[in-house]
């Protein structure tokens, strides 16, 4: 019988090493109300459900990430925004944001020493002007602030119509890439990854930062950061310029594929030797 070699045992192995490199989800909050709160008993408002703790998951969602709330912010208005068909929620599973409300989750995620990723389905507009948005804030402190306060160290917005635009230390507004339009009250899946210069490390604390930013899977546009974030800059936050929602956040870390690397280098080296004998 014939035995296997080398590079056929270390190929088995590949996508176990691999499995290994994937991401660790740190925080995720789909907004989900519970039954027999808000959606039944309307009368208690819906920021009854704003620290509701069951809805999140994730390594630090114990004890429960809360938020800091600026304007009307609400979780469990069941009577603005479509439901998410993304992900076949309910009437006011989400986060409703509206008119220059935020919400800034209460951790300073620079202490992960890996890149991050941050994904989250949203609903920029339910109005007809399509120039409405939704936006992701990196900033300094935990406090609520709009996409161009000067304590929002970056920020970039996510308009109905298709269009981007970003601000760095709440100037310098720039637009940035350009993908289809969204229209009037349709959830769309964004996802934003930070990472260093290299796209391997953090993007906090080591002297460059980067920014690429996705819809619905596709890439839209890379940023490298005029003012890289410090240590102090992990606060993550969310707004809305008209009526928006913001639902199935969910935040990961991204670690280096060393074993998977590695793997692939010693294939190519055993590979190489083989031919060479």
């Amino acid at each position: 019988m014939k035995k296997p070699s080398i590079t056929s045992l270390f190929a088995a192995l590949l996508p176990f090493l691999a499995a290994s490199a994937q991401a660790a989800v740190l925080f995720t909050d789909n907004f989900d109300v519970n039954s027999g709160s808000y959606t039944d008993n309307p009368g208690i408002g819906p920021n009854h459900e704003v620290a509701n703790p069951g809805r999140q998951g994730g390594t630090l969602a114990t004890p429960t990430l809360g938020y800091t709330f600026q304007g009307n912010a609400q979780v469990g208005n069941a009577s603005t925004l479509a439901a998410n068909s993304n992900a076949g929620s309910l009437l006011g599973d989400d986060m409703l944001l509206a008119f220059g409300a935020s919400a800034t989750i209460n951790f300073n995620f620079a202490v992960v020493t890996s890149p991050l990723e941050i994904s989250f389905d949203a609903l920029p507009n339910n109005q007809a002007d399509l120039t409405n948005w939704v936006s992701f804030m990196i900033s300094e402190n935990g406090g609520t602030q709009f996409v161009n306060h000067p304590s929002v160290d970056f920020g970039i917005l996510f308009r109905a119509n298709g269009g981007t635009q970003y601000f760095t230390d709440g100037a310098n507004a720039t637009d940035g890439a350009a993908g289809a339009s969204v229209g009037q009250n349709v959830w769309e899946d964004y996802r934003i990854v930070l990472s260093d210069a290299a796209g391997t490390g953090s993007a906090f604390g080591t002297g460059s930062s980067r920014l690429d930013y996705y819809k619905n899977g596709s890439l839209l546009g890379s940023l490298a950061i005029s003012d890289p974030f410090t240590a102090n800059q992990g606060y993550f936050a969310f707004g809305g310029g008209g009526l928006a929602g913001v639902d199935n956040i969910r935040i990961s870390s991204i670690p280096e594929p060393t074993g998977a690397m590695l793997l692939t280098g010693t294939l190519g080296l055993l590979a190489l030797r083989r031919r060479r004998a």
